[in-house]
C-alpha cells in the first residue's frame, strides 16, 4: 500500500474547552475558538501494509501497541480510515514530536491531526479539512482544530452522532502577521493528571462548571468579533478570561486539580504587573500543563521575552507566529 507523510502544527486555545457531553466520539459542550503555532508541529509517517503483523506506533523513538494509552488514541480515526476506504493491512506509524509531549503544549493536538491526514493519504482516501477534522476529534478533541492553520473554531454541535462537531478556519495564517504567542517552558515532565481524567472529574466535581457552559458561548462569539476587528486588546482580555475561568473550575474540582507550577505563577505576576504599569501589552493563557502562553503583537516580543525570561524556573522562551495548515510531506520518517 501507499506510504504518506504529513505535519501538523500545534495549536492554543484563546477561547477554551473542557469536558465531553459525549466521551467515547469526544463532543464537547460548547464551542473553542484557537490560534496555530508555527514553532510547534508533529511530523508523522504511515503506511498500510501486508509485512506489518500487527498496527504499531513509533513516538519519538518508542513503541507502542493497542491497549497502551498514546496508540489507542488512534483506534477510532483509524477504524473509520480504514472503513471508508477498505484498506486491511496492518498500518506503522511513526512519529516526531517537535514539541514536550504532555506537558501542555497541545502534542496530543498536532500528533493526532498529523497521524490522521497521513493514514487517510496512505489509504487512498480524498477527503476534505471538514472530513479531517471530524477524524482528528475522535482522537484528540483539540486536534480537530489544527486541522487548520491561522485561527479556527471547533463547533460542539448538537447531532449525537458528532457529524456537526467539527472545526473550521475563520482567520487565514497570513491575515494576522503581528500576531505572537510567547510560550514560557517551565517543565517538559510529563503531566501528573492527564487532560481526559481531568475534564472527567472538573465536568462531575466542579460547582463552577455549569456556570461556564453559560459563560462560554458568549465569550466564543465577542471573540470572533474582536478577531475580525482584529481588535487584540478585546481578544486578549477574553482569553485571559476563558483561562482563569477553566482553571477556577480545576481548582474547585473534588479533589482539586493544580496544574501550575511556583514558576507558572511568578510567570502570570510578571505579566500583569508590566502590563498594569504600561511596559507592554500581554495576555496569559495556560492549558492542561504548566506552561505560561502569552498572546502578545510583534512590538512587544523582545520586551516580554525578556521579562519572562529573568523568571527563576523558566527553562526556555519560545516565540511563535501564527501556524500554518497542515500539509503533506514527500520525505517519510522511514
Amino acid at each position: 500500500m501507499k506510504k504518506a507523510t504529513a505535519r501538523a502544527h500545534a495549536n492554543i486555545a484563546l477561547a477554551k474547552y473542557w469536558g465531553k457531553r459525549d466521551e467515547a466520539l469526544i463532543l464537547p459542550y460548547f464551542d473553542s475558538l484557537s490560534v496555530t503555532l508555527d514553532a510547534f508541529f508533529t511530523t508523522t509517517s504511515v503506511e498500510f501494509s501486508d509485512v506489518f503483523e500487527e498496527d504499531s506506533l513509533e513516538l519519538d523513538g518508542e513503541i507502542f501497541r493497542a491497549g497502551e494509552k498514546e496508540f489507542d488514541r488512534l483506534l477510532a480515526p483509524l477504524s473509520h480510515i480504514r472503513e471508508q476506504s477498505g484498506v486491511a493491512e496492518s498500518m506503522r506509524a511513526v512519529s516526531k514530536n517537535d514539541v514536550p509531549t504532555a506537558a501542555g503544549l497541545a502534542s496530543s493536538a498536532s500528533g493526532t491531526a498529523a497521524f490522521v491526514m497521513a493514514a487517510a493519504a496512505a489509504a487512498g482516501l480524498n477527503v476534505s479539512s471538514k472530513e479531517l477534522s471530524i477524524l482528528a476529534r475522535m482522537g484528540s478533541g483539540s486536534a480537530s482544530r489544527s486541522l487548520f492553520g491561522g485561527f479556527a473554531q471547533w463547533h460542539a454541535g448538537t447531532q449525537n452522532d458528532g457529524s456537526d462537531s467539527f472545526a473550521e478556519q475563520l482567520v487565514e495564517q497570513d491575515e494576522w502577521p503581528e500576531f505572537r504567542v510567547v510560550a514560557c517552558i517551565v517543565s517538559k515532565k510529563q503531566k501528573k493528571v492527564a487532560s481526559r481524567a481531568g475534564m472527567k472529574q472538573t465536568v462531575a466535581t466542579s460547582p463552577l462548571y455549569e456556570g461556564w457552559k453559560q459563560q462560554a458561548p458568549l465569550d466564543v462569539a465577542a471573540m470572533k468579533q474582536a478577531l475580525a476587528a482584529k481588535d487584540f486588546t478585546t481578544l486578549g482580555q477574553i482569553a485571559e478570561s476563558s483561562f482563569a475561568q477553566l482553571h477556577a473550575t480545576m481548582l474547585s474540582t473534588n479533589p482539586p486539580i493544580l496544574y501550575m507550577a511556583p514558576a507558572s505563577v511568578e510567570v502570570i505576576n510578571t505579566i500583569w504587573a508590566a502590563r498594569e504599569t504600561g511596559e507592554f501589552e500581554g495576555y496569559i493563557t495556560m492549558d492542561a500543563g504548566p506552561q505560561v502562553k502569552i498572546f502578545c503583537l510583534a512590538h512587544d516580543v523582545e520586551a516580554i521575552s525578556t521579562a519572562v525570561s529573568a523568571v527563576s524556573g523558566v527553562q526556555e522562551v519560545v516565540v511563535s507566529s501564527v501556524g500554518p495548515d497542515p500539509t503533506l510531506l514527500s520525505e517519510h520518517l522511514f
